[in-house]
């Protein structure tokens, strides 16, 4: 019972993180951003989206918890480090073929009945 309890927990923390992610991207392209990947995967870690907007590429944390603020320090100073590894090895990778020139980190955070982007997070 117990591992079906915890199982359960797992699949609606996911579920909860993909719908905050179609959220944040819904957001991005209402404000004309072009969403070039969701939930990347790579050596260095998960990068929730990758967008484009003009020539810049960005890296685009998004967390879900149950205020603004929360959310928003739920963003770790070890995350950060991780997402700008990531980030510029993409940046590396699509910068020529995506005429693409600088590289930013931003984050959605999202709450009930709120959510805010943040450009230049970290």
């Amino acid at each position: 019972m117990q591992i079906h309890k915890h199982k359960n927990e797992r699949t609606q923390r996911a579920r909860k993180g993909q719908l905050g992610e179609n959220i944040a991207a819904l957001l991005l392209l209402c404000k004309g951003y072009r969403i070039l990947y969701r939930r990347l995967r790579s050596p260095l870690g998960e990068v929730d989206l990758l967008a484009q907007k003009g020539k810049t590429l960005v890296v685009v944390e998004v967390k879900w918890r149950r205020d603004l603020v929360t959310a928003a320090y739920a963003i770790t100073r070890r995350q950060q480090q991780r997402l700008q590894r990531a980030g510029e090895a993409l940046f590396q990778q699509h910068a020529i073929w995506l005429n693409i020139d600088s590289l930013r980190f931003d984050a959605v955070i999202i709450a009930p009945f709120a959510i805010e982007h943040i450009k230049n997070a970290f």
